[in-house]
């Protein structure tokens, strides 16, 4: 049933503009877009990381800004050196619920103001927290686990990690050239992806993410 409402799925998480009612209507939205496209070569330090409207984007030298499709988000983890699914698989921090009721014989409107307080509190929470993260990952890239893979291996022991996973993810963080706990996080997250079991892949994605606690 998953794969058969798949498509479904697809169109309408997408946004009104990017929806069509024919092929005819897509094929020309695609000849547009082409006809309109300009090419850039910019230098890969004149691209920034730009969040706007909740998404990611990339600013060219401080001016425009860029969306990305999922081959540009991928070239873009790869140059910064991390694979895209530990982008994004990582579960931080997320802890904050709020239950908010209300009889069905009220008057709706008379909720509207605490459930206004309510989201403001959350995205100040959430604003709180993404600037924690950031700090988070930032330390995680400069701090290592240990200068030797003998050192590295009992820290992983003692997160749960067995020796036979961490062994292979000190081969992987090794070939991208640290011991640092991002690296770390990164070669767990590339093994993860690989295997087959979903429960197996669940488990290890939150072992990876829960060694970034070691960066705090």
């Amino acid at each position: 049933m998953k794969t058969l409402t798949r498509a479904h799925d697809e169109l309408f998480r997408r946004s009104p503009d990017e929806r069509f009612g024919s092929l005819v209507e897509l094929w020309q939205h695609c000849h547009d877009e082409k006809e309109r496209s300009v090419e850039h070569w910019p230098q890969p330090e004149a691209l920034k990381p730009h969040p706007e409207q909740g998404r990611l984007d990339l600013r060219l030298n401080g001016g425009t800004s860029f969306r990305m499709t999922d081959w540009s988000f991928s070239q873009l983890c790869k140059l910064a050196g991390v694979s895209k699914d530990t982008v994004n698989h990582i579960v931080w921090d997320a802890v904050e619920v709020v239950d908010f009721s209300r009889k069905h014989t009220a008057n709706v409107y008379e909720s509207v103001a605490d459930i206004r307080g309510i989201i403001a509190r959350l995205v100040e929470k959430r604003d709180e927290r993404r600037d924690g993260f950031v700090q988070v990952v930032k330390k995680a890239m400069e701090t290592r686990l240990g200068s030797n893979s003998d050192e590295v291996l009992k820290v992983l022991a003692k997160q749960g990690i067995t020796r036979m996973l961490a062994k292979e993810a000190l081969e992987v963080a090794r070939s991208h050239g640290a011991f640092t706990i991002f690296a770390v996080v990164d070669a767990l997250t590339r093994i993860s992806g690989k295997l087959a079991n979903a429960g197996e892949r669940s488990e290890v994605d939150q072992k990876a993410s829960a060694l970034l606690s070691l960066a705090k």
